[in-house]
């Protein structure tokens, strides 16, 4: 490889056009959110897309061809193949090809055996989707039925390889320090007893910050000589990495300071990101939940689909109301944050949250994040979202009510905590992703 050229400047995954995939994932995303404020709904294509493939030995590499942030040079994708070929199989494999095809359902079929068999790299998140799905995906459209499935089933599962609510206090006690542990404790039971040394929010704005300067946002630099490093698609992860950290895919990234590949697994478990400091949205909106739960907070997942996730925490006392925090960018009842200050304002965010009383509670959120002077979402828009969201707590489980939370009640929800180890909690069916 050394003697190769260099693989071209490729557009970092998290870009607006090449990480609509991670809505796959429960949105395991980027930094990114939604368009302008009236951007167009366009139905997902079914019909077969325009494949380019590139062969090194066993192993292949897969493009949406003509897609945005989806490669279309033949030589651009044999690179990137032979560069991941490298790394993950220790060796160069010989006989180099490339050809485009019609990416029609027995073809597919093809494609993620050699997946599963670990021999396949997808160029982008848009091929992955097909991938996974057989749909090529259009840009801009409000969340399906399917989208509402995997975001409840996300914060439903809760597999024995995550970390209980007392290991997360023992970390933040000693990570943190116990003074701050005792703070925040102090800080959530002010809910109900208030006292004037121990405001919420406060707190949660101090342990965040901190947070942020600790596990800072991965943007893919290389981990031997700190260059950004370049994306060359996404690969099966290891079964370890499935199996105990939950990971769907990993991001393969390529350093040319050290003419080397490296992997980024993406994580839906909180151990595997503890212990590596390294995330982006996804992972990090998915630990601050878990954080909030072990402190006794109150807590649901938020996610915008389309590309960005965060968190609400129930918080004051008398009339208690959901505070938004983004652990990404320590911020702390800022909701306005991303169409004030990244320019993007949200058509669709739906929170969830999973509580022995309520099962699961899905909550259109959407108006909390835009200006008072906003344009309304368009009716369009606002009508699929709703659909959506009516037909994904059917399909859960069609016997149960969903009870949706008022703007001010006596108490707070339950934390998720009540729920754990309560089997009959569980739902009969359940929704995972790969």
């Amino acid at each position: 490889m050394a003697n190769r050229r260099r693989l071209p400047r490729r557009r970092r995954p998290w870009g607006l056009w090449g990480l609509w995939g991670l809505g796959l994932l429960g949105a395991f995303g980027p930094l990114d959110i939604a368009g302008p404020c009236l951007s167009g709904v366009e139905p997902t294509r079914l019909e077969p897309v325009s494949l380019l493939v590139a062969v090194a030995g066993k192993s292949k590499a897969l493009s949406l061809a003509g897609e945005p942030g989806c490669p279309d040079d033949a030589g651009e994708l044999q690179e990137a193949l032979e560069a991941w070929a490298t790394a993950s199989h220790g060796r160069l494999e010989k006989g180099s090809s490339s050809y485009r095809m019609l990416g029609i359902e027995v073809e597919r079929k093809k494609m993620n055996k050699l997946w599963e068999e670990g021999h396949l790299l997808v160029s982008c998140y848009d091929a992955f989707a097909w991938l996974r799905t057989g749909r090529c995906p259009v840009h801009g459209q409000p969340p399906s039925t399917e989208d509402v499935l995997r975001s409840m089933g996300r914060v439903l599962e809760r597999p024995p390889a995550e970390a209980s609510d007392d290991e997360l206090r023992a970390w933040i006690g000693r990570e943190y320090g116990e003074d701050g542990l005792k703070r925040l404790l102090a800080s959530q039971e002010s809910l109900e007893s208030p006292t004037e040394s121990a405001s919420p929010l406060v707190e949660l704005k101090e342990f965040f910050t901190w947070f942020r300067r600790n596990f800072p946002y991965y943007h893919g630099h290389c981990e031997r000589c700190m260059r950004v490093t370049h994306f060359l698609g996404v690969a099966r992860p290891s079964d370890d990495e499935r199996q105990e950290g939950g990971a769907g895919v990993s991001e393969v990234n390529f350093c040319e300071g050290c003419n080397v590949s490296s992997l980024f697994p993406r994580f839906r478990r909180v151990r595997p990101v503890l212990d590596t400091h390294r995330g982006r949205c996804g992972e990090y909106s998915w630990l601050a939940l878990r954080f909030l739960e072990a402190l006794g907070f109150p807590a649901r997942w938020v996610d915008n689909h389309a590309g960005h996730a965060w968190v609400e925490a129930w918080v004051e006392n008398r009339c208690g109301r959901w505070v938004h925090i983004d652990p990404c960018e320590a911020a702390v009842d800022e909701p306005l944050l991303y169409a004030e200050q990244w320019g993007r304002c949200p058509l669709h965010v739906l929170a969830y949250q999973a509580t022995a009383e309520l099962a699961v509670s899905v909550e259109d959120v959407t108006s909390t994040y835009r200006p008072a002077d906003a344009e309304a979402v368009p009716e369009e828009i606002s009508q699929k979202v709703t659909e959506a969201v009516a037909e994904a707590r059917m399909k859960l489980d069609p016997w149960s009510s969903f009870p949706t939370q008022s703007s001010c009640i006596d108490t707070p929800p339950a934390p998720h905590s009540a729920a754990r180890g309560n089997k009959a909690f569980w739902p009969k069916v359940r929704h995972r992703t790969n």
